[in-house]
């Protein structure tokens, strides 16, 4: 019997295969081929699958099989308008809570540690470590914003978003330094206990990257 663990496994797995594009957008997974791979069975590889599904990186064609999603530029721009709502709201929180003494100093210097290693990867120009210490910020965010419904509808729409948004963002890396300055502004808002000046950061943020992706290449 294949354990949690061996799903999980092949979860991982095809989901690093698409990462880095061993699986390109429109690409047929083959589970005999998965599983030889991993050196496991079929049913942890359909598992797995069921999952990516789920979370919209895969989808199934009946009488055809499974494949990973073709994700347009316009499905990523509409990631953004979504997150630029989600996300000014998490900031507004953010705020909210360090005023009403709910939110810690230390908490917020976290947040500040994590800018800081995104900032070095930047300079180093690990584009997919910028995009993934990325997520886990904006994740981290949502779970301090006090608020279960926002942050789980926060991590839905980031589980595809970041997906597509690391091929999205080789295109435009070289626009991506004010990003960081976002950042540090939004965590002086925070600090200043400035709700509404949070919440326009945030959005700025987002709104910036949109426009980013319109007008790339």
């Amino acid at each position: 019997m294949e354990t949690k663990t061996t799903a999980q496994r092949a979860y991982e797995a095809i989901k690093e295969m698409y990462l880095t594009r061993k699986l390109m957008p429109g690409q047929q997974i083959v589970e005999a081929v998965i599983a030889a791979e991993l050196g496991i069975s079929r049913t942890p590889v359909r598992e797995a699958i069921r999952r990516l599904q789920e979370e919209g990186l895969v989808e199934t064609i009946m009488n055809r099989g499974s494949f990973i999603k073709a994700i347009t530029r316009e499905d990523v721009i509409e990631y953004t308008e979504l997150s630029e709502g989600i996300d000014g709201m998490i900031a507004y929180l953010l705020a909210e809570r360090y005023g009403e003494g709910e939110l810690r100093e230390e908490t917020v210097r976290e947040l500040e540690d994590m800018i800081a290693q995104m900032e070095q990867f930047f300079a180093q120009g690990r584009v997919r470590d910028v995009v993934n210490c990325d997520r886990a910020m904006h994740m981290r965010m949502a779970d301090l914003c006090g608020n279960r419904h926002l942050r789980d509808t926060f991590c839905r729409a980031a589980e595809n978003f970041y997906n597509d948004m690391w091929f999205l963002t080789l295109s435009i890396e070289s626009k991506q330094v004010p990003q960081q300055d976002n950042h540090r502004a939004l965590i002086d808002a925070i600090r200043r206990a400035d709700p509404e000046g949070a919440r326009s950061i945030a959005q700025r943020h987002r709104h910036y990257l949109r426009q980013a992706i319109k007008e790339s290449e």
